[in-house]
């Protein structure tokens, strides 16, 4: 046989098998992948965390400057200076600088009492104080210690 007979086979495709692996591949990174690129991963939580820390820290420190009843309101969304609150800098309203409000669904505040309120060294009026922030995918606290030390207590 001569070589002009001879015909190379030529490759121009992918088989099924190759198809169906590829397809398979892929359906299993989207089961397992997908949904943690799309849910929050619990950064809401630790954001309010955060935030919490910092407003309670400013509103300790107002209140061991002016000394004047500095009283938190705290619900299941809020936690606020109330408006007219004489702990301020300066005379300047303080109301929108200290208010934290969670805008989340499914995120929520639970609290060891419905008000907070410090003393002249900066410590919680009735001992230690914990707020936890309740979320879909991590549970975050913020805890006032007896001495007023203001931290994630996880």
């Amino acid at each position: 046989m001569s070589k002009a007979y001879i015909k190379k086979k030529s490759n121009k495709g992918f088989t099924l098998l190759e198809l169906v692996i590829v397809m398979v591949v892929i359906g299993i990174l989207s089961v397992t992948i997908m949904p943690k690129m799309f849910s929050t991963g619990g950064f809401d939580e630790i954001g309010y965390q955060s935030e919490l820390i910092t407003k309670l820290r400013s509103i300790q420190l107002r209140y061991m400057h002016n000394s004047t009843e500095c009283n938190i309101a705290l619900s299941d969304t809020k936690i606020e200076l109330l408006i007219g609150n004489p702990c301020a800098v300066n005379d300047d309203p303080i109301y929108n600088s200290t208010k934290i409000v969670i805008e989340g669904d499914n995120l929520s505040f639970q609290r060891t009492s419905n008000s907070l309120s410090f003393n002249v060294m900066g410590r919680p009026n009735g001992g230690e104080f914990i707020i936890s922030i309740l979320g879909g995918e991590k549970l975050r606290t913020v805890t006032i210690n007896s001495e007023g030390y203001i931290f994630a207590s996880n």
